[in-house]
């Protein structure tokens, strides 16, 4: 009988130590969501939010109350259809009251709800609009500049010297002070486009133009053009 009591109190013992160790994992697990800097929700198929971390309830106070219905779940169900047989997650970028986020969204099989994990991508989408509108502007004053200017990418020999130029970009005013179309230079290069035998200046210039390929310094220089009888 005794024997049986020492092995009841070790049982009862064992599986103390057990509950304590499985509440203090769940503790942990829930710190993970808890302190996370990163909102995160859990929300079940039909749209109802199970779960917000302290984050998630400070930018979407309403979302809780308003489900699928408020801006941060827009067209959730047609976002999650089919997750449950995708092996990878759904990713996707949604804008609201003026901030971007990025959701990372799981289906979490062992209790049958998806769980969206937020990243706020603001900075990163205000960034990518003031390049793309710097870009704009810098391609109209590319159009619209008096200056010609013709972008080329150097070609080395095998002794690792500049050979030849191939033309990459040309613009309007570069085409119409050499009188050459860009259709027909685009793609070719300066040996292909030259006309044959090369003049003496004209020898002089390309040597200038290596130059500059191998040291990286700009140079200034006029020349005059046989062909459209003009001063460059």
């Amino acid at each position: 009988m005794q024997q049986k009591d020492k092995k009841d109190k070790q049982l009862q013992k064992q599986l103390a130590q057990m509950t304590k160790e499985r509440d203090s994992l769940q503790s942990r697990l829930a710190s993970f969501a808890d302190y996370n800097p990163r909102p995160i929700i859990e929300v079940d198929f039909k749209g109802k939010v199970l779960y917000m971390n302290p984050r998630a309830y400070s930018e979407f106070p309403q979302l809780k109350k308003k489900g699928i219905k408020h801006p941060y779940l827009a067209d959730f169900k047609k976002t999650v259809a089919g997750i449950k047989t995708k092996k990878k997650g759904v990713v996707r970028e949604i804008e609201f009251k003026g901030m971007w986020w990025r959701q990372n969204i799981y289906y979490i099989p062992v209790f049958n709800f998806i769980r969206i994990f937020g990243l706020d991508i603001t900075d990163r989408k205000n960034l990518e609009n003031d390049l793309r509108a710097n870009e704009n502007r810098y391609h109209m004053l590319f159009e619209k500049m008096n200056y010609g200017y013709a972008l080329q990418d150097i070609i080395f020999d095998k002794n690792g010297k500049p050979s030849d130029y191939q033309f990459i970009v040309v613009n309007p005013a570069f085409e119409k002070l050499t009188k050459m179309k860009k259709d027909l230079i685009i793609g070719k290069t300066a040996n292909q486009i030259a006309r044959r035998p090369l003049t003496k200046e004209a020898i002089e210039t390309r040597k200038k133009y290596d130059h500059v390929a191998v040291t990286g310094k700009p140079l200034y220089l006029e020349n005059y053009n046989e062909k459209t009888k003009k001063y460059f």
